[in-house]
């Protein structure tokens, strides 16, 4: 069962925080409230800028994909193509980023996008000699050129 918290309270001294350029400490006020509500997906986003702002990308990147994919399962894929594209300023080379990402602009339709993505995900592979794995995204063309 979740604790019951002063959301109130713990967002001020986080705000206050986040004012002093108390980072750190700030993050820690934002994580005692995403304890208590973890599908707070505001204060998900503010503590994966908060990592970003202090060069912490692996904890960052974490949060960005909860986010993610808390928008995907609501189906709000404009924010989750925003959230994984956010991802990428992060790292560039995240492919799961870069997969779904082309997932969601093949279910929106904008084929363009997504093919590019899918080009994106055939050279970190090949790049990576894990051809197997690009020849599994059957992206057309390549399947034909990998032989």
């Amino acid at each position: 069962m979740a604790m019951a918290i002063d959301k109130a309270k713990l967002l001020a001294a986080a705000e206050k925080y986040v004012g002093q350029n108390k980072i750190d400490k700030a993050i820690e006020e934002y994580k005692k409230i995403l304890a208590a509500e973890p599908r707070d997906l505001t204060i998900l986003n503010i503590v994966g800028d908060l990592y970003v702002r202090t060069n912490k990308n692996d904890e960052a990147l974490k949060c960005f994909y909860k986010l993610g994919d808390a928008y995907v399962e609501t189906g709000f894929a404009r924010n989750a193509i925003a959230v994984y594209r956010r991802v990428l300023r992060v790292d560039a080379a995240q492919i799961e980023a870069i997969l779904k990402l082309g997932d969601l602009y093949t279910a929106q339709g904008q084929l363009g996008e997504a093919r590019s993505l899918y080009q994106q995900a055939v050279e970190y592979y090949t790049q990576r000699n894990q051809s197997d794995k690009a020849v599994e995204l059957g992206i057309p063309g390549f399947v034909d050129n990998a032989h």
